[in-house]
C-alpha cells in the first residue's frame, strides 16, 4: 500500500506548496517576515501531516488486506506504520506543547519587564502557531524563533 502513503505525501506536498509557498511569496514580496515564517511552517506542516495522513492510510490497508488473506506479515506491517504515525503525532504534540509553554513564558517575562519586542515575538510565534494548526489539522512544524524582533520589517 506504498501508493496510498505516496499519494497523500504528495496531496500534503501540493497543498502546502501552494497555499504556504503563495504566503511565503506574498511575506519575501512584501519583505514582511511574519508572513515568510508563516508560509514556510505551513509547507513543512503540511508535509507532515500527508506523511501522517499517508502511514494512517497505508497501514489501515495493510490490516485489512491481511486480515482478508490470512497474511501475519502483512498485518504486522501495517500495525508498525500506525504505530510510527502515532509516535510522530505524540512527539509533534509534545514538541508543540513545549513551545507554547515557552512563549507564553516569554510573554508572561516580556509583560513584566515591559519589554515590548520580547512581549510581540511571542505573541507572533503563537499566532504563527495557531494559524498553522488550523491549516494542517494540528500537525505544526514551526522553526524556533531566534527572539530578535524587528517591528519596521515586521520580523518575528
Amino acid at each position: 500500500m506504498n501508493s496510498l502513503k505516496k499519494a497523500a505525501i504528495f496531496m500534503g506536498a501540493l497543498t502546502g506548496g501552494v497555499l504556504g509557498g503563495s504566503i511565503t511569496l506574498a511575506g519575501k514580496m512584501t519583505k514582511v517576515d511574519f508572513l515568510d515564517e508563516l508560509g514556510e511552517g505551513i509547507i513543512d506542516s503540511a508535509l507532515l501531516t500527508g506523511e501522517i495522513i499517508g502511514e494512517v492510510i497505508s497501514g489501515t490497508a495493510d490490516i485489512v488486506a491481511g486480515g482478508l488473506t490470512k497474511d501475519q506479515e502483512k498485518i504486522r506491517c501495517g500495525g508498525d506504520e500506525l504505530g510510527h504515525a502515532g509516535k510522530q503525532v505524540v512527539g509533534n504534540a509534545v514538541m508543540n506543547l513545549r513551545m507554547m509553554g515557552e512563549n507564553g513564558g516569554e510573554i508572561f517575562r516580556g509583560i513584566k519587564n515591559k519589554d515590548k519586542a520580547r512581549t510581540l515575538s511571542a505573541v507572533k510565534t503563537l499566532a504563527k502557531m495557531a494559524t498553522i494548526g488550523a491549516v494542517t489539522f494540528g500537525a505544526i512544524q514551526l522553526k524556533k524563533n531566534d527572539g530578535k524582533s524587528d517591528e519596521i520589517k515586521g520580523q518575528s
